[in-house]
């Protein structure tokens, strides 16, 4: 598990979709970053990969405030090419 900046987040991924549909990046912007992060599912060499545009599954992200945990699409994935959706 990493955590993660809010500034990563908007960096790295083009898409994220929790339970109440996709949340807009932009809103996440007025979101306040926990103190640590937003916790991940990934590695630490999992999160270089998305660095490094090599990722194309895709991976969760932890969103307080009552949206739970988040499918992150990495922007080298489509949400069309996944087996979740």
């Amino acid at each position: 598990m990493v955590l993660v900046s809010k500034r990563w987040i908007l960096d790295n991924v083009q898409m994220l979709y929790c339970s109440s549909g996709v949340l807009d990046l932009e809103d996440i912007k007025d979101f306040k970053e926990p103190k640590e992060g937003f916790e991940t599912n990934l590695s630490h060499i999992e999160k270089l990969e998305v660095e490094k545009g090599e990722r194309r599954e895709t991976f969760h992200v932890l969103i307080p405030g009552g949206f739970g945990l988040a499918e992150a699409f990495p922007f080298t994935a489509y949400p069309e090419e996944t087996d979740e959706y």
